[in-house]
């Protein structure tokens, strides 16, 4: 992978470039960033900043608690005149 032109990267350069979200996504994430790091040691917050941005930007799942869940179906029979019931 062509990695060069990170010397020039901005954070938001980092958080946009499907190169860099490819990388962070990887399973070895944190060995290749390190890597990146000792390469652009200028670009180390850089590199940390925009890798944390997109690990918490990247939510697989959403979970609704418990209790939202039951409002939400309140309104849902509510609307529905216990049609679905």
């Amino acid at each position: 992978m062509d990695t060069e032109r990170f010397n020039t990267f901005t954070v938001e350069d980092f958080i946009i470039d499907d190169n860099f979200r490819l990388i962070v996504k990887n399973s070895n994430a944190d060995k290749v960033l390190d890597e990146l790091i000792l390469q652009y040691p200028d670009k180390k917050q850089e590199l940390l900043l925009s890798a944390k941005i997109i690990k918490e930007l990247n939510v697989t799942t959403f979970r609704q608690s418990e209790i939202r869940m039951k409002e939400l179906w309140a309104k849902v029979v509510e609307v529905s005149g216990n049609d679905i019931i």
